[in-house]
């Protein structure tokens, strides 16, 4: 991709929106935290911010929902930058837009391994604890069992049974999936 002057205009762009989805994400996730439904807080930030257009709305809500959907796999990683983790949850989703990859894979502390991050969207669960783990470098893979609190599997899977793993597996792969829009 060419730096021309457009390009760099469109890169101060994206860099703006990435911005924005921190900002947005703080207060989301604040309100998550009260117990506030996240896209009913989402739905009142962009009420508020009436200069974002259908294309920042767009990236802003789906990173913010990919950050929540992957949350498990991201505490379990230890991936205290906000950028790197929306980076991260975003790739699981989707391939994400060029410039704002490009932007946010500036903008955090992680450059090295987000640099090194394939894109993950449509690889099956399994695969992407995989890769993200051999990308992150840690010392095991990520497994659908971190995606959610212990209390979800006894309630959604039921008694123990041979099947109980497989089950969990098709469960967790269900819900990582982005619903289309």
């Amino acid at each position: 991709m060419s730096d021309g002057p457009t390009v760099i205009r469109e890169l101060q762009r994206a860099r703006r929106r990435v911005e924005v989805l921190l900002e947005l994400l703080t207060e989301v996730a604040r309100a998550v935290e009260r117990g506030v439904p996240a896209d009913r807080r989402l739905y009142e930030l962009f009420r508020e911010r009436r200069e974002l257009g259908a294309r920042d709305r767009r990236f802003i809500s789906d990173t913010v929902f990919s950050f929540f959907r992957w949350w498990g796999w991201l505490e379990a990683a230890r991936i205290g930058d906000p950028v790197a983790a929306c980076l991260i949850a975003g790739s699981m989703d989707r391939a994400l837009p060029e410039l704002e990859r490009r932007a946010m894979a500036e903008m955090t502390s992680q450059t090295e391994a987000v640099g090194r991050l394939p894109d993950l969207s449509g690889r099956p669960l399994a695969e992407k604890g995989r890769l993200l783990a051999a990308v992150l470098e840690l010392s095991g893979p990520l497994t659908p069992r971190q995606l959610f609190p212990e209390w979800f599997w006894d309630e959604v899977c039921g008694p123990e049974s041979s099947r109980r793993e497989e089950l969990r597996l098709r469960v967790a792969e269900s819900l990582q999936v982005r619903p289309p829009v």
